[in-house]
């Protein structure tokens, strides 16, 4: 599966991609295929480096991703040219995530944000879970408490300029309390921090205290069955921070809906998930004199190890469960709210294990047995 640079917009005709890595801030020059330190920063410089968009069908563009970006954490810039030629005063239409292969752990988590250059870029670092704020200074989780300047004071968390209008900065890993954290990025406009600064960016990032084509509709139960599951686990705040996606919609690029099992070995971009059939399929009515009906499906999840965890297995599999266990918490919650699938068990299969996808390159996944009931 070849991933693609991507972009819907109504109304501009984005041009060009520029890429840069989250560990280390440098670029990807298209001229060259290689990735590299960034440099002077000008408009030859921008020429090269850009990969260029092709409009496919109406207002949609894109390129293949790379295949000379190494493993890791890239950041997509999308550009739209203004004059003949490319130049760093083109307008920066968006920003995206991508993570490429074994990313690891340090990157995932990694801190990024684009603005124009030269600029004081800081976060400010929010607790899904109780919408507590991260304390800069204190290096801890606190109640926000009254939200003035000199709070925020104590809570922005400044970014390091890479150059190039890009800003990076490595989570805190003082954080002790594991979750799902919003952070939002903001422009210091003045001398000091002031609740008015313009907010450039949002983000998310799941912390555990550790450094298509056109879809068919389903129409009977056992299809909307598994495009409700696939729905459900992308709404999931901690699959959108674990795969890197924007948001909900995003996030569903990495669930596959599958009429029958996928091999575990087959070559997809990794994190996934896959929602199939099990072996012994079936529906079942769930209510006498009802057209309520339930049934079983799989749900696998796999990701490529961090590159921290090669040689050791066991760190390996904990990091992992803490991600699934993440996910599978959300389901349960969400699955107990109006219009949802609903959940009654969920059973572990098979795993969590690692599996040898390529050779050197090691992957884990588990299987799980999802029990649902859903009105048809």
């Amino acid at each position: 599966m070849i991933r693609k640079l991507a972009i819907s917009h109504s109304m501009e005709k984005p041009t060009c991609v520029i890429l840069r890595r989250r560990l280390n801030g440098y670029i990807y020059n298209n001229t060259t295929g290689a990735e590299e330190e960034l440099g002077t920063w000008n408009d030859s410089r921008m020429a090269e480096c850009g990969v260029p968009l092709t409009n496919e069908k109406g207002n949609y563009y894109q390129a293949p991703f790379p295949e000379g970006c190494d493993d890791g954490v890239w950041d997509a810039f999308y550009f739209v040219q203004l004059g003949a030629e490319r130049s760093i005063t083109d307008r920066l239409i968006s920003l995206e995530k991508f993570i490429n292969g074994a990313a690891s752990i340090e990157e995932r988590c990694m801190l990024a944000a684009g603005g124009s250059a030269g600029r004081t870029i800081y976060a400010t670092i929010r607790l899904q879970a109780d919408a507590g704020i991260w304390n800069a200074g204190n290096e801890a989780i606190e109640e926000i408490g009254d939200w003035d300047n000199s709070r925020l004071a104590e809570c922005a968390y400044d970014m390091d300029d890479k150059g190039g209008g890009y800003y990076t900065k490595p989570f805190p890993s003082a954080c002790a309390t594991a979750g799902t954290y919003h952070i939002l990025y903001n422009d210091k406009l003045g001398s000091e921090y002031d609740i008015t600064d313009r907010l450039i960016g949002r983000d998310k990032v799941l912390w555990f205290g550790t450094t298509v084509s056109d879809e068919i509709v389903p129409t009977g139960s056992r299809g909307m069955a598994m495009v409700n599951l696939r729905n459900l686990v992308a709404e999931c705040e901690s699959w959108q921070a674990w795969t890197g996606a924007a948001d909900a919609e995003a996030a569903k690029a990495f669930l596959y809906v599958a009429a029958y099992y996928i091999p575990k070995d087959t070559e997809l971009v990794k994190p996934l998930g896959v929602i199939c059939r099990t072996e012994n399929d079936k529906n079942e009515a769930i209510a006498v004199d009802s057209d309520t009906v339930g049934g079983d499906l799989e749900l696998r999840l796999e990701d490529k190890i961090p590159i921290d965890f090669k040689e050791q297995p066991g760190n390996a599999e904990l990091y992992f469960l803490n991600m699934v266990e993440a996910v599978l918490r959300e389901m349960w919650t969400l699955s107990r709210q109006p219009g949802k699938i609903g959940i009654n068990s969920i059973t572990l299969i098979e795993g969590p294990g690692l599996y040898e996808e390529t050779a050197g390159n090691f992957v884990n996944g588990i299987r799980l047995m999802i029990n649902w009931g859903i009105s048809s």
